[in-house]
């Protein structure tokens, strides 16, 4: 870190991300917070003195959190960092705030803020990250069912999207995307599918999901939220085709681009 700090102008204020042993999220290899993370200087650490030229901390341990988990995030940082917060002028609380979450308590989250800046005088400045509630619950993904097959006893709709390739962070996170089209709840009384991707990967499947009535080949099923973590994650999966980007607006759609094998090819060759 010496090293790094000796090559940064004098001019540069340099802050210091914090891992306080506090994280909110289901799967734990996304949770920053937990101990042995590469993400930020230990508690253990931070017990030493402030190093020098450092005017702020970090931390980012939330993921699409409520109030209370800022509040329980907050005492942990006190709790492990105290000294170094009494030092500096500022503080990132990052991101993982769903503020836009239609039951987030947001008197609550200004609340905590307010507590926190009377605890740390020191603070001048607060910074949060809002990021994924931007777009929370914005952006469509549009598939067309390709095949409807069966294996085993288990119901398949092939689709001309991919799970690996268009929407990875279901995978990864991993988490099952709300689909438009199917029933808000698994009920077998009622046609039951798995959703298969379009790629040769065996686990580019999602599912299963219920219908009101069969799909059809040449149906079109909507993914939902597939705004944050998504677009932004996507691969060119062995030259996998790629959903164009369009914008809905007030007029109808406009198209911002439309992708082809040329993206694959200069991808990987240029």
């Amino acid at each position: 870190m010496k090293g790094g700090l000796l090559r940064c102008p004098s001019s540069a204020e340099i802050g210091l991300r914090v891992n306080p042993h506090y994280g909110f999220a289901a799967t734990p290899l996304y949770n920053p917070g937990r101990p042995g993370s590469r993400l930020g200087v230990p508690p253990s650490l931070g017990r030493g003195p402030l190093p020098q030229r450092i005017t702020g901390l970090h931390v980012h341990t939330l993921c699409e959190a409520g109030p209370e988990a800022l509040e329980a995030l907050i005492e942990a940082l006190l709790a492990q960092f105290g000294p170094w917060l009494t030092q500096v002028k500022w503080l990132n609380l990052g991101g993982g705030h769903l503020l836009t979450r239609a039951d987030y308590d947001r008197a609550r989250f200004v609340e905590a803020i307010h507590r926190l800046r009377r605890r740390l005088p020191n603070l001048q400045t607060i910074y949060i990250e809002p990021s994924a509630a931007f777009v929370w619950e914005a952006g469509y993904l549009l598939a067309e069912v390709l095949d409807i097959t069966e294996a085993e006893g288990r119901s398949w709709a092939l689709l001309d999207v991919s799970f690996t390739a268009h929407m990875p962070d279901t995978l990864e996170m991993p988490y099952k995307p709300l689909v438009r089209e199917a029933l808000p709840e698994l009920n077998p009384r009622y046609p039951t599918y798995w959703l298969g991707g379009s790629t040769c990967l065996a686990g580019d499947e999602m599912g299963p999901y219920s219908f009101p009535q069969p799909l059809q080949v040449g149906q079109r099923i909507t993914f939902h939220d597939m705004a944050h973590y998504t677009f932004v994650k996507t691969t060119f999966f062995n030259g996998v085709a790629h959903p164009a980007l369009v914008v809905q607006e007030p007029q109808g759609y406009r198209i911002v681009k439309v992708f082809g094998f040329e993206d694959y090819r200069r991808r990987l060759s240029e």
